[in-house]
């Protein structure tokens, strides 16, 4: 799987969810591969995502809520969260 292979610093997937599947499949229609591919690539470079926590950051993560829209807008970036003190509050949500 290309996630896998991409997202090493990421949580492992095996079996997708079916939300999951249709996501992917709906983003590959409306935004491209190579949509996808930038935020595969920018979660598993992002500290947030990939640094030790409560919380793992793996594929059903990625396209549950707005995360796959908010990693490709940078929201998950270090820059962005030292700039916006209320961003962690916010992935609670």
């Amino acid at each position: 799987m290309t996630y896998n292979k991409l997202c090493s610093n990421l949580e492992p997937s095996y079996d997708i969810k079916p939300q999951t599947k249709t996501r992917i499949k709906t983003v590959l229609k409306n935004q491209g591969e190579e949509t996808l591919l930038y935020v595969f690539r920018k979660a598993n470079r992002c500290e947030f995502l990939t640094r030790d926590k409560h919380w793992d950051c793996d594929l059903d993560w990625i396209f549950a809520k707005d995360h796959f829209e908010k990693i490709a807008r940078g929201s998950y970036d270090e820059e962005y969260r030292k700039l916006d003190p209320e961003f962690l509050q916010s992935l609670e949500n």
